[in-house]
């Protein structure tokens, strides 16, 4: 079976990340998702950066980068199924 590819998967954790940092989202870099549309998908930011610099050091916050993190974008998609057309619509326009 071939493997499915979809550009929202790897652009799930980057507003996340924007928004904690406080940075425009085209200033994160290098953040990646392993797997598929599903719970178990791994957001990968070992070699992330935000404007050139380390994420793990920008975020300064290991725990969250192992947990929190992980978890909001593999809920992600759940979520956004979750609320109504509009709404999902005003989310994927907004990322």
């Amino acid at each position: 079976m071939a493997a499915h590819y979809s550009t929202l998967s790897p652009l799930r954790p980057l507003p996340q990340l924007a928004e904690l940092l406080h940075v425009p989202v085209s200033h994160v870099r290098n953040v990646i998702i392993w797997g598929n549309h599903s719970s178990s998908q791994f957001p990968d930011a070992s070699h992330g950066t935000v404007e050139g610099k380390p994420l793990r050091d920008a975020v300064g916050d290991d725990d969250y980068l192992a947990n929190e993190f992980i978890t909001t974008v593999q809920r992600r998609g759940a979520h956004i199924m979750q609320v109504s057309w509009v709404e999902r619509m005003s989310m994927c326009l907004h990322q």
